[in-house]
């Protein structure tokens, strides 16, 4: 609802940043109109943003969610998949990718009276933030269990994880910020999933940040997988 008080009291700025699919999107209120337009950055990167006139600014910054891990059932020490890319604003808002999910892999027994199995994939640990007046950390993935992925974590405040499968691919976790589910597989080793990206939010009042001053802000990418033998 439109509040002619508020407005009345300065503009409103609205950050946003995105995970996979990313985007940042600005919203600005301005006295005149309760909602004056939108701005989308669309592309993992750095993009530079120029103060406009405010009465508050609020920067919302999420990470991206992590990759999930492969099921396999690999003959060799734990390997995981891609961490999810940082995000931040003004290079002192900071929201962390979450981490990749551990592949399922092959476990050597050290003693003959422990046999040796595949097994399933750890979920990676979610992200962390700084600099916000609010700063949350994401959830971690599941572990694989059974012959299915473990889900991706979901994002504070953003997008909930992908859903593990039996015996496919896991699904992409959804933006803002949700991990990708580890993969399945015949055996019982499916692969773990990623870790949500952090969340960060921070309110600057009039004046705390000089009007046409170009700010840095960093959209991270949301991470993949890692090449790496299959065997089941």
């Amino acid at each position: 609802m439109y509040n002619a008080a508020r407005a009345k009291r300065g503009r409103r700025y609205t950050v946003l940043m995105r995970r996979l699919i990313l985007f940042v999107t600005l919203f600005l209120f301005s006295p005149a109109f309760a909602f004056a337009g939108t701005q989308t950055y669309s592309t993992p990167g750095t993009n530079l943003f120029t103060v406009p006139s405010y009465g508050t600014l609020t920067v919302t910054v999420w990470g991206a969610g992590g990759g999930g891990g492969g099921g396999s059932c690999w003959p060799g020490a734990s390997v995981k998949a891609k961490t999810g890319g940082t995000s931040s604003f003004n290079g002192t808002i900071v929201a962390a990718g979450g981490a990749g999910g551990e592949y399922g892999r092959y476990y050597l027994s050290p003693s003959p009276a422990i046999p040796s199995s595949c097994v399933a994939g750890v979920g990676g640990a979610g992200g962390s933030a700084s600099g916000g007046d609010t700063n949350t950390s994401a959830a971690a993935g599941a572990s694989g269990s059974g012959t299915t992925g473990g889900n991706g974590g979901s994002s504070p405040n953003g997008g909930t994880g992908g859903t593990g499968v039996a015996k496919g691919n896991g699904n992409p976790g959804n933006p803002p910020g949700g991990g990708a589910a580890g993969g399945g597989v015949n055996t019982a080793s499916p692969g773990g999933g990623g870790g949500g990206g952090a969340y960060a939010m921070k309110a600057y009042s009039s004046g705390s940040l000089s009007v046409g001053a170009q700010i840095t802000v960093v959209v991270g990418a949301g991470a993949g997988g890692t090449d790496l033998p299959v065997f089941v």
